[in-house]
């Protein structure tokens, strides 16, 4: 997975802040302006991470976009691939031992 560091400054629009997303951005991450997405605030740290919802999740797994937005935000892109593609890979044996 592929990370981009890019500087924007804040717009004020009416009484919030906003970031823009540029529209290259927006096509790779196959967003759109109705896009439900989950942003985590970490204030202390100074911190904002976003992750695109998933239509097929059921409301009550909002938690799992919260939790992806946060690690994306901590880990290194290399590691992310290689967690991602092991747990496509070892899918069957990790249901497996989920259940024993």
């Amino acid at each position: 997975m592929k990370q981009y560091i890019k500087r924007q400054k804040l717009i004020k629009v009416g009484n919030s802040y906003a970031v823009t997303l540029d529209k290259e951005f927006v096509n790779r991450a196959d967003l759109s302006q109705l896009h439900d997405v989950t942003v985590v605030y970490t204030p202390d740290a100074g911190t904002v991470s976003l992750a695109k919802n998933q239509t097929d999740m059921p409301e009550d797994s909002r938690f799992v976009s919260e939790q992806k937005a946060v690690l994306y935000g901590k880990i290194s892109p290399e590691l992310q691939k290689w967690t991602d593609e092991f747990l496509v890979t070892h899918a069957e044996a990790l249901e497996k031992l989920s259940h024993a």
